[in-house]
C-alpha cells in the first residue's frame, strides 16, 4: 500500500460525537489520512434534531456539509460534495449509508466519474433482503420502491467492496447482490461498537442513583435503555413479571417515546399489580449510561420482528455487555449473533420463556458469573472500537492491495 492513504469516511452517523470513537480508533493507524464527512444534523427516534458539532482534536479531519433534503436518509443529499471530494484526492472512501438511497448514488456517480482511481466501500447496516421491485402494493410504494430499485442497482454494480455487519447476513444476501450487478469484495464487520474502556468502568454515581431509584445495595435490578416503542417488546417484558413473587428484585425501563404509548404502558404496570416492582425513567444523558448498565443485573431486549424491521445490531447489548451485564434478549434479527453464547436468547414474544430467563438469571448464580465475565470478554475482543478498527483496516488493506 501506499505510505499514506487519504481515507474519506461519508456517513449521517457520525453527527452524533460519541460514535466518532471509532474513526478516533482508526486514526492511530498513522498511514491513514482520515476525513470525516457529515451533514449539519440528524433526526433521533422522535424527530429532534441533533446538530453536528464541530470535531476540533488532531486525530482526523471533520467537514460538515449543508445539503438537500437532510435527516431524510432515504433522500438526503450533499451540497459541495464533488468539490469537496476534488480537494480531498482520496484514494478511498467508506460510505456507511445504505445502498438505496439518494446520497449512495450521489456518491458512487461523483467518485466513479470524476476519481475512477479511488476505491468505494459501503457499510450497509440492512439485515433484510428488500426485493424492492416486487414489495410494493400501493401507487405510492410502487413509485417509492422503483426509485430504491433503480438506486440499489446503480450503486451496488459499481462498488469496489461491500460491508455487512455479520456472516450470517451475507448468506441472506449473496443471490440479491449478485442478481444486481456486485463484482467487488465481500467484508464483514460492525459500523458501530463500544467505548469498551468507558464502559467498563465503574463510577461512584452508583450509590447516588441507587438511592434516586430507591433501591438498595442488594436490589436484584432488571433493565432496559431505549426507546419506549411496541417493536422493542415493552409490553412482553412486564407481562413476563406478571405474578412475580421474588423479593429485592426491581425492573427499570429508561428511554423516551409517544406520550400516548407511554401511558399504555403504565396502565398496564398498574393493571398488573406492579406498580412498586416497575421503575419507569425519563430518557438519560449519554455520559450517565454506563452507570446504569453496572447498577442493572441483567439487561433486556426483546424486540419484535415486524414486515419491514428487525433488530439491525442493538448497541446498547454491548455496552450492557460491556460493563459485565449479561443480556435476555429475543431472537429478533441480529440480537443472537451479538450476544453469542453471553447471555439468554429467547424466543419473540413467547412469556413463558421470558419469564423462565428471568428466573434462571436470578437463581443460577454460577452460570449468571461465568455469563458476565464472558460477556465483558467478547465486547473487548468482538465489539470495542479499537477491534473494530482493527478490522476496517484489515478490509482496505484487502481493498488497496487487490
Amino acid at each position: 500500500m501506499k505510505s499514506t492513504i487519504n481515507l474519506v469516511i461519508i456517513s449521517h452517523a457520525y453527527v452524533y460525537e460519541p460514535y466518532r470513537a471509532k474513526v478516533e480508533a482508526l486514526s492511530h493507524y498513522h498511514d491513514l489520512n482520515i476525513t470525516l464527512i457529515t451533514p449539519e444534523f440528524g433526526l433521533e427516534g422522535g424527530g429532534q434534531k441533533v446538530y453536528a458539532k464541530q470535531y476540533e482534536g488532531q486525530d482526523y479531519r471533520h467537514i460538515i456539509l449543508s445539503g438537500y433534503f437532510t435527516g431524510k436518509l432515504n433522500f438526503f443529499i450533499f451540497k459541495n460534495l464533488k468539490s469537496t471530494l476534488q480537494a480531498l484526492n482520496p484514494d478511498i472512501i467508506l460510505l456507511e449509508e445504505e445502498y438505496w438511497t439518494q446520497i449512495a448514488a450521489q456518491v458512487t456517480y461523483i467518485t466513479k466519474k470524476f476519481f475512477p482511481q479511488t476505491k468505494l466501500l459501503l457499510l450497509s447496516q440492512e439485515n433484510i433482503c428488500h426485493i424492492w421491485e416486487q414489495e410494493a402494493t400501493s401507487l405510492y410504494q410502487k413509485i417509492r420502491y422503483r426509485s430504491f430499485h433503480f438506486l440499489e442497482k446503480y450503486t451496488i454494480s459499481r462498488l469496489d467492496g461491500m460491508i455487512f455487519q455479520f456472516p450470517e447476513v451475507w448468506n441472506d444476501f449473496d443471490e440479491r447482490m449478485h442478481i444486481l450487478g456486485f463484482k467487488g469484495i465481500k467484508g464483514t464487520l460492525p459500523q458501530l461498537g463500544v467505548d469498551y474502556h468507558r464502559f467498563a468502568q465503574s463510577s461512584s454515581d452508583i450509590k447516588s442513583i441507587r438511592e434516586n431509584l430507591g433501591i438498595n445495595d442488594n436490589t436484584f435490578v432488571y433493565g432496559y435503555i431505549g426507546r419506549i416503542t411496541p417493536e422493542k417488546g415493552i409490553e412482553d417484558m412486564i407481562r413476563a413479571f406478571k405474578g412475580w413473587n421474588i423479593p429485592n428484585t426491581r425492573l427499570c425501563i429508561i428511554g423516551n417515546g409517544d406520550t400516548e404509548y407511554i401511558q399504555s404502558i403504565k396502565t398496564l404496570i398498574h393493571n398488573l399489580n406492579l406498580d412498586d416492582f416497575v421503575i419507569m425513567k425519563s430518557a438519560i444523558p449519554f455520559d450517565d449510561i454506563p452507570t446504569y448498565f453496572h447498577l442493572f443485573n441483567i439487561s433486556l431486549l426483546l424486540s419484535h420482528t415486524t414486515p419491514i424491521w428487525k433488530e439491525q445490531f442493538g448497541r446498547v447489548i454491548v455496552e450492557s455487555m460491556a460493563a459485565g451485564t449479561p443480556v435476555i434478549g429475543s431472537d429478533s434479527g441480529a440480537i443472537p449473533l451479538v450476544i453469542g453464547d453471553t447471555g439468554y436468547i429467547v424466543a419473540e414474544q413467547n412469556i413463558p420463556y421470558i419469564q423462565k430467563a428471568l428466573i434462571e438469571a436470578f437463581e443460577n448464580t454460577q452460570k449468571y458469573q461465568k455469563l458476565s465475565h464472558k460477556a465483558q470478554k467478547r465486547a473487548q475482543e468482538e465489539f470495542s472500537y479499537e477491534a473494530i478498527a482493527k478490522k476496517t483496516y484489515t478490509f482496505i488493506e484487502q481493498i488497496l492491495n487487490k
